[in-house]
């Protein structure tokens, strides 16, 4: 059995990899990657029905193929797909290394499947698995002497993804340093493939180049942001991880010294992993580099993309353990034990870099929430226009469809009153914003729409562009009056937040004389009822809340439990449990409030805790109010304030500056500010909310809300 594990430990390192992925397939919600997932995904599963679709330059032709049949059993299916193909390339990657005697050779198949990058995006719909293994694969013809079948394989390279055409040129420089002279030519087989193929529907048979889904000569019209050159660099933990760091580094090392080795054969080695990967590897790495810094092809410098050339480093690595542990140690005991260690190292970096299973992103949680209130609604039947590809995934719609279409992607604000009477408009502010071209002031101030539900993730997401991450689903209508949406809005953010209160501490809606000094109570802008409060030279602070913590019923412990019991609430400051004993003076006894680590699910100090709390929650103070702001002045600060004091000093300030704010002239605004409930430091300590006016601003306030809000907690995504 022992020597049947050692011969064949390559077929069980990969068959335990297949189970780990699929099983984190099947339990994961999310997909690492985001919405290209889905996009991949629908061009996939429906090319037979529409075949126009395997020719998408964007969906790139080759994966487009591929994973078409495998897209029929759903997402899950190319998934599995992917996670083959990962893994094809991680026992070429063995095969390989075998070749070049770089030994353990199975530490070739651990460095591949394990680098953290790639082992987050083998159960993904994305196509740089698929550009690594076409590139092992034909590293592997390469070597093994098959020059012709390397160079056909190697063609068909940007068809996986476009950063193909880089690498065309440093395999011709293969071939020619091996003097292969006559497989050369077929480095073109893929693009004659494609042109000819593609000739017959686009009329065009350059249509690769003319068609060319990156903006390369000019810059993306969104995605134009510029990076730092060293961004890939900055990445390196979180993209292979320390311990490949280190043996990387120690391969390039071991490759330029033995460059310029006496020893032939250990030049020769070096120069074929020179060019065959550690120049692919440094040439990617290069090309996203310079794209991200220059803001060139729309680079948003997502770390994924290094996920293509990752067995390439992997193989660098291997190259580097084997340099080291020669150097470092002769004895066969210490080599072992220097195995171990790195193997150990490497596999257990992915699980301490990300969360798994892998759940879906708040913006995707968002999305989700929306689809099914469509699908449970009255408008369940409506045609859909969306901006997020996720939209027609979630309510099982063709978006390819035309006749008669169930649902299209919508694509600029000017076409805003071109929609149908009747339809849905389901907005979202990541793509709504940016590649769909409509901004939400748009959107919600079009008179045809009328704005039917509003969701947002809790706690609030900044998406791409400095938005906070909403999706907004309007009703489109005929021509007519403003629908008015910010009050619709208004209502459905007071109902969800109403959801989630656990107890409303102050709601001030200045209509009577106890509400606030009668002299600053104002019956000539209001938001609601007949008053609203003024804020002018004779008020520095607004009228507010100041409360001891003790009686805040929703955050402290129970007193007619009669005995010791702990809230689980987070810490945020300790980042573990912080217990705090007080005394209830209505109890006449101690109690103990317990933090909880949220990262561990439990209580560490095991004790029962109260029934109406739950482990993955969090407790806001937060406070809503209506701004009647004539006009911001930004030489002063006028601060809505929320303060938890301790003998007269705060321990925990929040603040929002109103005139910083893009607040609407000549309108009511509604405001909100949330702060972390902190580690008391004394039941007697104070929270405090109010409006400081510094400046003595003339403004109005209406309708002023405090309330303590529970929240369940995110997972956070690790890469971008």
């Amino acid at each position: 059995m022992f020597d049947f594990f050692r011969r064949k430990i390559h077929l069980v390192i990969l068959v335990a990899a297949f189970i780990l992925l699929v099983i984190l397939s099947l339990f994961s919600d999310g997909y690492y990657g985001g919405a290209d997932n889905i996009t991949h995904y629908l061009i996939s599963h429906y090319a037979f029905k529409y075949p126009y679709l395997f020719l998408n330059a964007w969906g790139r032709p080759l994966f487009t193929i591929l994973s078409a049949p495998f897209a029929q059993s759903g997402l899950l299916g190319i998934k599995v797909m992917n996670i083959l193909l990962g893994l094809l390339t991680a026992y070429y990657a063995f095969r390989i290394a075998r070749m070049l005697k770089l030994e353990p050779a199975f530490l070739a198949l651990v460095f591949v499947c394990f680098t953290p990058l790639y082992f987050l995006m083998m159960p993904t719909a994305l196509t740089e698995i698929l550009f690594s293994f076409v590139l092992m694969a034909a590293v592997f013809l390469f070597l093994r002497g098959n020059f012709i079948a390397s160079a056909v394989m190697i063609s068909f390279l940007p068809f996986a993804r476009t950063e193909g055409y880089l690498l065309l040129p440093l395999f011709l420089l293969a071939l020619v340093w091996a003097r292969q002279y006559r497989a050369i030519p077929f480095l073109a087989a893929g693009i004659v493939v494609f042109s000819i193929a593609g000739s017959f529907y686009y009329n065009d048979i350059f249509w690769l180049f003319n068609l060319f889904p990156y903006p390369v000569t000019y810059q993306h019209p969104i995605y134009h942001e510029t990076g730092s050159l060293w961004h890939f660099l900055q990445l390196r933990e979180s993209i292979l991880g320390l311990p490949l760091v280190i043996l990387f580094i120690s391969g390039i090392i071991g490759l330029v010294r033995n460059s310029f080795s006496g020893d032939k054969t250990l030049r020769n080695k070096a120069h074929l992993i020179v060019i065959l990967a550690a120049g692919p590897f440094l040439l990617y790495l290069a090309l996203h580099s310079v794209l991200y810094w220059q803001a060139m092809g729309g680079s948003m410098g997502l770390g994924r993309v290094m996920a293509a050339v990752m067995p390439m480093a992997a193989l660098i690595a291997l190259y580097g353990y084997t340099a080291l542990r020669e150097v470092l140690w002769k004895n066969s005991y210490f080599q072992r034990v220097f195995m171990l260690v790195i193997v150990a190292l490497v596999l257990i970096t992915p699980f301490r870099n990300n969360v798994f299973p892998f759940p879906l992103t708040p913006e995707e949680r968002t999305i989700r929430e929306a689809t099914q209130w469509i699908r449970t609604s009255a408008h369940a039947n409506r045609l859909v226009f969306y901006t997020d590809n996720n939209v027609p995934y979630y309510l099982g719609l063709d978006p390819y469809r035309k006749s008669p279409a169930s649902c299209y992607l919508f694509g600029d604000a000017r076409f805003l009153d071109t929609i149908p009477a009747g339809s849905l408009l389901v907005w979202d502010a990541h793509f709504g914003a940016n590649e769909s071209k409509v901004p939400l002031d748009s959107l919600l101030g079009n008179p045809r729409h009328r704005l039917v539900n509003y969701f947002s993730p809790n706690p609030p997401w900044i998406t791409f562009g400095g938005h906070d991450y909403a999706c907004y689903i309007t009703l489109v209508g005929e021509p007519g009056v403003n629908a008015g949406n910010d009050a619709i809005r208004d209502s459905i953010l007071d109902i969800r937040e109403s959801e989630n209160c656990l107890d409303t501490l102050l709601f001030n809606p200045f209509e009577q004389p106890a509400d606030a000094d009668p002299a600053l109570l104002s019956p000539d802008i209001v938001h609601r009822g007949k008053f609203s409060f003024m804020m002018d030279g004779r008020t520095e602070y607004s009228p507010g809340l100041c409360l001891h913590v003790k009686d805040i019923a929703a955050i402290r412990p129970d007193p007619s439990m009669g005995k010791d019991i702990e809230v689980k609430r987070p810490d945020p400051s300790m980042g573990k449990d912080n217990v705090v004993k007080w005394t209830d003076p209505s109890m006449g006894e101690d109690i103990a409030v317990s933090r909880s680590d949220p990262s561990m699910g439990k209580d560490r100090t095991g004790k029962r805790s109260h029934p109406s709390r739950e482990t993955e929650q969090e407790f806001e103070i937060r406070t809503v109010v209506y701004i009647f702001l004539p006009e911001a002045d930004t030489t002063v600060n006028t601060l809505l304030v929320i303060s938890f004091e301790n003998n007269n000093q705060p321990y925990s300030y929040t603040s929002l500056n109103l005139n910083e704010q893009k607040f609407k002239p000549g309108r009511w605004n509604r405001v909100t500010l949330s702060a972390k409930v902190p580690a008391f430091k004394s039941p007697d300590d104070l929270v405090k909310v109010y409006i400081w006016n510094p400046g003595r601003q003339v403004f109005y306030l209406d309708d002023l809300r405090v309330v303590v809000i529970s929240r369940h907690l995110m997972m956070p995504a690790k890469l971008r």
